[in-house]
C-alpha cells in the first residue's frame, strides 16, 4: 500500500525509509487515503518539498484534506508555499 505514494511522485528513497520504521509504515498504511490526498493538495499548490516534508513532519500527511486547505486558507497561501518550499519546518507557522 504504501508503494503507492511513488505514483504520487515522492521518491522510492523516501518510501523505502518510512517502510523500515515499523510504526510510522502502520501509520501511513492506515492513513495511505489522507496521505495521498494531502500530496495531491501540496501538489496542486505548488509545495516542491513534499518528501522532506514526509520525512520531518509525517503526522501532517495523515491529516483530512479539509483540514490542511483549512490550515493554508487561514494564511496567505502564496507566502506560506514560498516559505515551506525555502525550508519544510516552516510547515509549523500554519499552526501560528
Amino acid at each position: 500500500m504504501i508503494d503507492e505514494l511513488v505514483k504520487c511522485g515522492i521518491s522510492e528513497n523516501t518510501v523505502n525509509y518510512i517502510k523500515e520504521i515499523d510504526f510510522l509504515k502502520y501509520d501511513f498504511e492506515i492513513n495511505i487515503e489522507n496521505c495521498i490526498n494531502v500530496i495531491n493538495y501540496l501538489k496542486s499548490i505548488n509545495i516542491n518539498n513534499i518528501d522532506d516534508l514526509i520525512l520531518n513532519s509525517p503526522d501532517f500527511f495523515f491529516k483530512e484534506k479539509k483540514d490542511v486547505e483549512d490550515l493554508f486558507n487561514k494564511k496567505d497561501i502564496n507566502k506560506m508555499v514560498n516559505l515551506i518550499n525555502e525550508d519544510c519546518y516552516n510547515i509549523d507557522l500554519l499552526y501560528n
